[in-house]
């Protein structure tokens, strides 16, 4: 009687980890959070954007002018732009993307920058 109690709570342990350990990326949404997002190739400009929990993060750095352009705050993520709030700055900004493949291509004001995936956040 013990192993057989032993083994539902074993296999209701298994069913609970193994179900909540990942998460299904069905939307373009949660695709973007879920990764970064690099641009290296440029020889003026690195970028980087990145998602933790409900934070976006776009840094910009110039080669040119050794500075860098942090734009940071909360963000709401929905299936064709992004907005972030920058506390900082009290400024919104919102962008348009789209994603491909393993690249997404942001758009902001008419320009446009293509970033490509670098790994899955944690």
């Amino acid at each position: 009687m013990k192993i057989k109690i032993a083994i539902v709570y074993l296999l209701a342990f298994l069913v609970l980890f193994l179900t909540s350990c990942s998460e299904i990326i069905d939307t373009n949404a949660k695709e973007l959070k879920a990764n970064v997002w690099v641009e290296k190739d440029n020889d003026n400009l690195n970028c980087k954007l990145q998602f933790i929990d409900d934070k976006g993060k776009f840094t910009l750095q110039d080669k040119k002018d050794n500075k860098s352009y942090i734009i940071t705050g909360v963000t709401v993520v929905n299936e064709n732009d992004f907005t972030i709030n920058d506390k900082e700055t009290l400024s919104k900004y919102i962008f348009k993307y789209k994603i491909n493949n393993d690249s997404v291509k942001i758009t902001y004001e008419s320009k446009s920058i293509t970033l490509k995936k670098l790994h899955k956040n944690k």
